[in-house]
C-alpha cells in the first residue's frame, strides 16, 4: 500500500502547502470567504500525514497594505529559516490593482505570523500569485517562484534574510503556457524540488473551476534552478506533461507541493474536487479538499502510481507503518 485514504482533510483546503517541523507536520491553505474556510490563513497539524487537526488562523491580523481586500489571501508557503518561520503569500493590495506577494514571520509554525509591512513583488492582474520559496542545496541560495493568469512562471533570487529580493535582480521567465498542450493554456502553482542533480518544477493548469474542470499536476525539469525547464512531454514524447489527472472519483487535481517524511519517502500534497460534493454549502464556489499520494520515480521522472488521485483505500502495511511513527 503506497497511497493514503483520500481526502486526508475532507474540508475546503485549497492550495495546500505542507511543512515538516520538529513537532509534526503542518499544512496551510488559501483563504476565501466561505463557511468552510474559516480563517485568513487556515493551518492544520498532523503527526503522521494521515490524521489532521484544524488549528485555526495562522495569520489573524491583516497586513496594513491589504487591510480592506484581505479576502484575496492566496497560496501561503512557509519555510523554516534561521530559527523562525517565514510565510510567503499573495494578496490584493488596497492602493492598486493586481496581486502582490507578501512576507510574514512567526516564532512557531502555527503562528501567529506577522506581515513585514510591505509586499516584495507585484504586477498586473493575477500574475503575481502562488509564491514558493526554494533553498538550493547546491549554491546555498534562496529563490522565489510565482506565476499565473496566462503568464509564465517566474523566479527571482531572495536575500539571505528572505525578506526581500536581491538588489539589482529582475524576475526570469522559466516556464511558459502552451495553448497547444493539454492543461497548459494557463500555468500556475509552481513548486521546485531538487533530486539527483535535477531541479523538478511541479506546476498546474489550466482551469479548476470550469464546467467541466480541466486541471492537472504537471512537471518539468532543469539542471539549474533558473532553468530552462524541459517539460515531461517534450523530454519523453508523451501526450502531456501531467502526472496526476482526473479520475471517476476526483476532478481537477492540482496546486501540488512535495513533502519528505521522516523516513525519506516523498509525498505529493494537493487539492482536488469531489464531483459528488463539488460546491460549497452557501456559495457557488468549488470545494477543494486536501489529498496526499506517494511519489515514485521512474527513469528520472516523478509519478503517482495510477496517474490519478487515490480514493478512500483501506489501510495497508505502508499506512499502518506511517501511523505508528
Amino acid at each position: 500500500m503506497t497511497h493514503y485514504r483520500n481526502p486526508v482533510i475532507d474540508h475546503d483546503f485549497p492550495d495546500p502547502s505542507p511543512l515538516r517541523a520538529s513537532d509534526g507536520y503542518y499544512a496551510y491553505s488559501s483563504q476565501h470567504t466561505t463557511t468552510e474556510r474559516w480563517a485568513h490563513v487556515p493551518v492544520a497539524r498532523s503527526v503522521n500525514l494521515i490524521d489532521w487537526q484544524l488549528l485555526g488562523d495562522a495569520m489573524p491580523e491583516r497586513p496594513a497594505w491589504s487591510a480592506k481586500r484581505w479576502e484575496f489571501a492566496w497560496a501561503p508557503h512557509v519555510v523554516e529559516h534561521g530559527g523562525r518561520y517565514v510565510m510567503f503569500y499573495s494578496a490584493m493590495p488596497d492602493t492598486a490593482t493586481g496581486m502582490c506577494i507578501g512576507v510574514a514571520t512567526a516564532p512557531h509554525p502555527r503562528g501567529p505570523f506577522v506581515d513585514i509591512g510591505q509586499p516584495i513583488a507585484g504586477g498586473p492582474g493575477f500574475i503575481t500569485i502562488d509564491p514558493m520559496a526554494f533553498h538550493d542545496p547546491v549554491s546555498g541560495g534562496w529563490f522565489l517562484y510565482w506565476g499565473g493568469d496566462y503568464a509564465p512562471i517566474y523566479v527571482q533570487e531572495l536575500e539571505a534574510s528572505l525578506l526581500r529580493m536581491v538588489a539589482g535582480t529582475t524576475p526570469l521567465e522559466v516556464l511558459y503556457p502552451d495553448t497547444g498542450a493539454p492543461y497548459e493554456r494557463l500555468v500556475e502553482g509552481a513548486f521546485l524540488h531538487y533530486r539527483d542533480g535535477w531541479y523538478y518544477l511541479f506546476y498546474s493548469g489550466d482551469d479548476f473551476g470550469g464546467d467541466p474542470p480541466n486541471y492537472a499536476v504537471l512537471v518539468a525539469r532543469s539542471r539549474t534552478p533558473r532553468g530552462p525547464f524541459e517539460k515531461l512531454a517534450s523530454a519523453t514524447g508523451r501526450a502531456s506533461s501531467a502526472i496526476v489527472a482526473r479520475s471517476e472519483h476526483w476532478d481537477a487535481p492540482g496546486h501540488a507541493s512535495l513533502i519528505v517524511d521522516q523516513a525519506g519517502a516523498e509525498w505529493l500534497v494537493y487539492h482536488a474536487i469531489d464531483p459528488r460534493r463539488r460546491w460549497q454549502a452557501t456559495v457557488r464556489f468549488v470545494r477543494r479538499p486536501m489529498l496526499i499520494d506517494r511519489l515514485d520515480w521512474v527513469d528520472g521522472w516523478p509519478r503517482v502510481a495510477t496517474g490519478s488521485p487515490s480514493f478512500r483505500r483501506r489501510p495497508g502495511p505502508m499506512l499502518e507503518k506511517l501511523k505508528r511513527r
